[in-house]
């Protein structure tokens, strides 16, 4: 189960523990997009990106890294 804290009174909000890279199940992503429509903008600290580039689809039910 993902936790979410405010970072904000009105918006912002860190999300966790996730590591996104990992992230392909269809639970986990609608308990981000419900987290990005509460909160607008979400925080994801400690990601292990060897090229620090994330491309996040949330229409789409997986994840896809940007090497562009």
């Amino acid at each position: 189960m993902l936790t979410f804290r405010k970072l904000h009174p009105l918006f912002v909000a860190e999300m966790g523990p996730v590591e996104l890279r990992a992230v392909h199940d269809a639970e986990t992503l609608a308990e981000i997009r419900a987290g990005m429509d509460e909160y607008a903008v979400l925080v994801f600290r400690d990601q292990p990106f060897a090229d620090g580039r994330l491309h996040l689809d949330i229409e789409q039910p997986a994840l896809v890294a940007s090497g562009s």
